[in-house]
């Protein structure tokens, strides 16, 4: 059976600064092992990816679920990115800009699986010993790639993506320099597309691991 998992990077950005940088990620504090990692969960069946996540999103930060519709939608979807496929499972990830300064992740009554979920300051996310630490398994061994596409995609956020685009490579080289990670291999980036998918016709992002040597 091939299990399908996705989850959303909310990211803020600071508009007063050049190049608009990201400064903060929502994340969760996850209950079951209390580890941290961005929202997400399984796809259920007949959703795509980037419905799957909005209502990940939405059940575990209260973001509505109309979030990216709109004339004026409260998240621009930039990217969806395929990072981790280990055969049996993929978990791809969409990495969204929120554009309402006023939005604040609140965890939702009842919530079993979550501890709190909060915007964390991108550059505390997995340090360790501090207070963020430590990611969820899956999350460590992605972020350092989530971290180098979020600061390439600086710049004035976009009104509209074009969807008919496909996402540009990232800049491995700066990858390790970008984060107090140490990432666990070697990435390999392949920008991939079929007829099958859910991307709504533009290329994913994927990238294969060549684990590192002892």
């Amino acid at each position: 059976m091939y299990h399908m998992r996705c989850g959303m990077l909310l990211v803020r950005r600071d508009g007063t600064l050049p190049g608009n940088p990201a400064t903060h990620i929502v994340m969760q504090h996850r209950a079951d092992n209390r580890s941290w990692a961005i929202p997400g969960g399984a796809r259920d069946y007949g959703e795509t990816f980037r419905q799957a996540a909005i209502r990940e999103a939405s059940e575990e930060t209260s973001l509505p679920l109309d979030c990216a519709e709109g004339a004026s939608p409260l998240v621009v979807v930039r990217r969806e990115a395929t990072l981790l496929d280990h055969g049996a499972w993929k978990y791809t990830t969409l990495v969204a800009d929120v554009l309402g300064a006023g939005f604040e992740p609140r965890r939702r009554p009842g919530d079993v699986e979550s501890l709190s979920v909060e915007w964390v300051p991108i550059d505390q996310v997995g340090v360790r010993g501090g207070r963020f630490w430590p990611l969820l398994p899956a999350f460590w061994e992605a972020w350092p790639l989530l971290l180098a596409m979020v600061r390439q995609m600086g710049g004035p956020v976009p009104a509209k993506v074009d969807e008919q685009a496909p996402p540009r490579p990232v800049d491995n080289g700066s990858t390790a320099a970008a984060s107090n990670l140490e990432p666990p291999g070697r990435p390999v980036p392949t920008i991939v597309d079929n007829d099958d998918d859910d991307d709504g016709g533009f290329g994913t992002l994927c990238y294969w691991f060549i684990p590192a040597m002892p």
